[in-house]
């Protein structure tokens, strides 16, 4: 039993018990991608519910549809703090930044989340926390020095990511008024 346990204790470190990994697409970025299937919806009524969602999660979006009635496109930008662990509370480490983009179609719609960057902060004579302009990858698996922290920093994305991508699921499955309206004629309709 001995020897059990302490084979286990030992194998441990080599078997990778580590937290999930970011995904990566072909060219080795983080990249967070998923194909929605709705029920039989327009493309303009989800087109509705995303510019809904849009404009209550997030503060600058773009619609570049450009006359393109096949598939809507809408981008926006996405950015959340992230901390350093303090002796006694957290203190603002920077932020990371990310681009959505959202593609709509009869009856689904795909979004992708890429080009994610970890934007330094420190704190300026003040006391305020402010950026340093220096940039980091979320790629860059390695961080001399700062390695716990910035494994952290890596966990945050992958939460905020799949935050987002459930709010968005949630966003999208809202009816708008009109689709409202349509499914109360039709329930009093039935009881003539």
């Amino acid at each position: 039993m001995k020897v059990l346990t302490t084979l286990l204790l030992l194998l441990t470190p080599l078997i990778g018990v580590s937290g999930q990994g970011l995904p990566t697409g072909e060219n080795g970025k983080v990249v967070f991608y998923e194909v929605v299937q709705t029920d039989p919806l327009p493309k303009k009524a989800l087109y509705a519910n995303a510019i809904k969602w849009l404009s209550e999660k997030l503060s600058s979006w773009q619609d570049e549809t450009n006359g393109d009635t096949a598939a809507y496109r809408l981008t926006a930008a996405y950015e959340f703090p992230v901390y350093a662990k303090g002796y006694i509370s957290k203190q603002l480490h920077g932020t990371i930044t990310c681009r959505l983009v959202l593609q709509i179609k009869n009856s689904r719609y795909r979004f992708y989340l890429s080009d994610f960057v970890f934007h330094y902060y420190h704190m300026d004579r003040t006391y305020k926390m402010v950026p340093t302009g220096r940039t980091r990858p979320l790629e860059d698996t390695k961080a001399p020095g700062w390695q716990k922290t910035w494994e952290g920093h890596r966990e945050a994305a992958l939460q905020a990511a799949t935050e987002l991508a459930a709010g968005l699921k949630a966003g999208m499955k809202n009816k708008t008024p009109e689709e409202e309206k349509i499914a109360k004629s039709a329930v009093i309709s039935e009881k003539w």
